[in-house]
């Protein structure tokens, strides 16, 4: 016959030990992740190294893509600048967040200071 009494003791000591180790640790930070987005307009698939440009070197951004990820497919939602950049940037159709068009140095208008914008997020 088995003589079970030191297994129980010794699984008693392990459970009542097991709240103090559980107080000692520290609670996890909430880690944010850093992300780098580069919008380019008219940039072509073979105008930086990483997309087989040959002619000229862009070692910074091939560094920045093998290191990261990128993304080399993405349906604009309008075909200016100005208006594209804001529905990258709210997420909402342009025309929503009054831009129909390209913006100007000139111009006095921009995206709403109240529009949730990604970087706010």
């Amino acid at each position: 016959m088995i003589d079970l009494k030191p297994l129980i003791g010794l699984g008693a000591v392990s459970l009542a030990t097991l709240p103090s180790c559980t107080q000692k640790t520290a609670p996890l930070k909430p880690v944010t992740p850093n992300i780098i987005l580069i919008l380019m307009d008219d940039m072509g698939y073979g105008d930086i190294g990483r997309t087989g440009a040959n002619q000229y070197d862009t070692p910074n951004l091939n560094r920045l893509a093998n290191q990261g990820m990128q993304f080399t497919w993405y349906y604009c939602p309008q075909a200016v600048s100005s208006a594209s950049r804001a529905g990258l940037l709210t997420g909402c159709y342009p025309n929503r967040v009054g831009f129909s068009g390209a913006l100007f140095p000139w111009d006095s208008v921009g995206i709403n200071p109240e529009e949730t914008t990604m970087p706010r997020c």
